[in-house]
């Protein structure tokens, strides 16, 4: 049986543990760890659409970069 639960906090979101909306333009955030780097793309291209800045990724010698670029 389900039980109702009251005053339960709900998690953060996930985009708040990136800093893409702290970046200027020419910042670069490096991703070490292969697991995130695939979701950092992800959330880099989602915030990038909602605010209408733009990116630029590039994996180098097993590091994921992220630039700013407008």
């Amino acid at each position: 049986m389900l039980q109702i639960e009251k005053n339960i906090k709900i998690p953060a979101n996930d985009e708040s543990n990136w800093p893409f909306n702290k970046m200027e333009v020419g910042d670069c955030v490096k991703v070490h760890e292969f697991a995130l780097m695939t979701k950092a793309q992800g959330y880099c291209h989602v915030y990038a659409t909602k605010t209408n800045k733009k990116f630029k990724t590039k994996k180098i010698d097993g590091v994921m970069h992220i630039w700013r670029i407008k």
